[in-house]
């Protein structure tokens, strides 16, 4: 019974995050909860409070339960567990082989991974785990009511100061600047907004860093986020790509970080600041713009995303123990269950490109980060788009938040991209694309343009780029299939000018901070406008201009509609074919939805009634 009820406590703790050491196999109950209150740190504080007498009356009460538990245990699952060869985590695995389909079919992301490396779904794999569920959920509740491993002490978050000329600034200016950007902001704790980097109230070492590498002044979007962040309230600020949204979130968050280390309220164990994004480039664009930043702020950043080993990115964890992290939902989560990264010690999360990741069927991993880090947090939200998939996240996990937005509208275009919207068919893309490159270079080579294509397919990526370097132009292609050696060589070349030409798929819609690409072409439509919006934002930034040509076939009726309102919110043209188009995409509907009533009439076996 001992072995049994040991065993379970260590899943059902290990699950909750109670304890970090193992309880041997071998030990009682009352020796297993000695050694972990001796050993548990975070624990040795709370003894006082508890006490150990108090824990083990608990466990006492499940000695029943876990008789039970005990006897309905296979003959070969307890002797696999007697052997002192064998550890917990193999016998999982050995007794019963059919069980890895079973954890695949009931986890997407789990296919093809190492299951050695990472920690179990222990219910799934023991037998007769559908009739115990219920046994086992109730046990999880008892075992949870006896709490976490958060800070009980109060974690500072408003370290804000309002400047002498931001509270002495007339509201009629204040408004004027409001209605000049199209800023609108909403909530219970409004800030006036900040017009120079001296009025942010940022420390020195950020405000000479800023300084040094020439930002004249802040953003609009930047104007009215810092105030908030510093103040330690949640954040959701939407604005167009190419604004300054990585800076918005990043440089509080290194305010956040700082002050937490001089409080010395930090277990030192993981990082303070983490960030949550949808794909690898957005990751390594966003510790790209922290490292900048690095040396006056004594704080270091590591990005972790997959396709690269685990062991390399556990290695620079322990060496580095970054204060800063970008992640992506899977390889945290995968890290995480290894116990590679703690997030005991964040206190300032957020979601890049929150939509993205819903979108990619990422809300389970999303909602399984936060369920691990501490109540006590601040969350920040950014996006160029603001649909309503995403206000079940922020109403979740966001309390009396302050929504910004940039625009007059939810989904804004850079007025400073040009848009041209060219009429062809699905075999004239490639010579289309050929001549539009050629006349946007306008005949020097020796002066290529920077231009960056989007295809829906992966093969059509490999396909675009081998037609492009036939016809003499320099291109190479990123998208998922590629691997992230493959993904780094393509955009250092392309950052550095040896390729003019990036085939990309959506992929790349995200993340691709490079601020002189000249053009962008849809080569294939995206499926939303969403999409459509981020790919355009990629030129045009940094207060540049930039073009953005899309083919439009007779396949992409389903994106002209929203298309068309969005052309008319932004007061740009709309090209008289969206209409002919939009016009055979209904009749298209109209014809299928009569086909299946007709399908439908006589499969019910009915008569015609003349």
């Amino acid at each position: 019974m001992y072995q049994t009820g040991s065993i379970l406590l260590r899943r059902l703790a290990a699950a909750e995050g109670l304890f970090t050491t193992s309880l041997k196999c071998n030990q009682n109950i009352e020796s297993s909860a000695k050694l972990w209150f001796g050993t548990c740190s975070v624990c040795k504080e709370k003894v006082a409070s508890h006490g150990v007498d108090k824990f083990l009356s608990s466990l006492k009460d499940l000695d029943d339960d876990l008789d039970s538990y005990d006897e309905r245990q296979p003959q070969n699952f307890r002797k696999m567990k007697s052997s002192p060869n064998i550890t917990d985590r193999d016998y999982s695995f050995q007794q019963n082989r059919p069980s890895f389909s079973k954890y695949n079919n009931r986890n997407a992301r789990g296919g093809g991974r190492d299951f050695r490396r990472q920690r179990p779904n222990f219910d799934s794999f023991d037998n007769n785990s559908y009739n115990e569920r219920a046994d086992m959920s109730e046990l999880y509740q008892k075992v949870r009511g006896m709490g976490r491993t958060f800070h009980d002490t109060p974690i500072q978050k408003n370290f804000y100061k309002e400047h002498p000329h931001v509270k002495a600034r007339n509201m009629g200016d204040i408004q004027e600047y409001l209605n000049k950007h199209e800023i609108s902001i909403e909530g219970a704790q409004k800030k006036r907004p900040i017009f120079e980097f001296s009025e942010t109230g940022f420390p020195d070492e950020i405000l000479s860093a800023l300084n040094y590498m020439d930002f004249n002044e802040p953003s609009p979007i930047q104007c009215v986020a810092w105030p908030h962040a510093l103040s330690g309230s949640d954040v959701v600020g939407i604005a167009q790509t190419g604004s300054g949204k990585t800076l918005s979130f990043l440089l509080p968050g290194f305010v956040h970080a700082m002050e937490r280390k001089k409080a010395k309220n930090i277990q030192g164990r993981g990082p303070v600041v983490l960030v949550v994004c949808p794909t690898r480039e957005l990751a390594m664009q966003i510790c790209k713009v922290a490292s900048d930043f690095r040396r006056s702020c004594s704080l270091s950043s590591l990005p972790i995303y997959g396709g690269q080993s685990k062991d390399v990115q556990m290695k620079k964890l322990h060496q580095r123990n970054p204060e800063i992290v970008a992640a992506t939902p899977g390889r945290l989560l995968d890290l995480f269950s290894c116990d590679a990264i703690s997030l005991a010690d964040v206190s300032y999360v957020v979601l890049d490109e929150a939509d993205r990741m819903l979108d990619m069927g990422l809300e389970p991993q999303l909602r399984a980060i936060m369920e691990h880090i501490q109540p006590q947090r601040q969350v920040l939200m950014f996006s160029a788009t603001w649909p309503y998939e995403v206000h079940n996240i922020a109403r979740d996990y966001l309390t009396d938040y302050v929504h910004m937005k940039i625009g007059a509208c939810e989904q804004t275009i850079n007025p400073d991209v040009q848009l041209e919207f060219v009429q062809c068919n699905y075999y004239d893309k490639t010579d289309k694309l050929v001549s539009h490159l050629q006349d946007l270079n306008g005949g020097d080579p020796a002066k290529p343009i920077k231009a960056l294509v989007f295809c829906g397919k992966k093969v059509t990526c490999g396909q675009v780029s081998r037609d492009l370097q036939r016809s003499g132009i320099r291109s190479n292609q990123i998208h998922g299939g590629c691997s992230q050696a493959a993904r780094d060589q393509a955009m250092h070349g392309f950052r550095s000018g040896y390729f003019s030409v990036l085939v990309a798929s959506d992929v790349a819609a995200r993340g691709i901070d490079v601020s002189d690409i000249d053009c962008v072409i849809n080569y294939d439509m995206p499926t939303n406008v969403d999409s459509f919006i981020h790919r355009v934002g990629r030129t045009a930034r940094a207060g540049r201009k930039g073009t953005a040509i899309s083919f439009v076939t007779e396949n992409d009726q389903t994106v002209i509609k929203e298309l068309t309102k969005l052309l008319r919110e932004i007061n740009h043209e709309v090209p008289e074919f969206f209409y002919t188009l939009d016009r055979q995409g209904r009749r298209l509907k109209n014809t299928r939805k009569n086909e299946r009533n007709m399908e439908r009439f006589f499969r019910s076996g009915r008569n015609f009634r003349y």
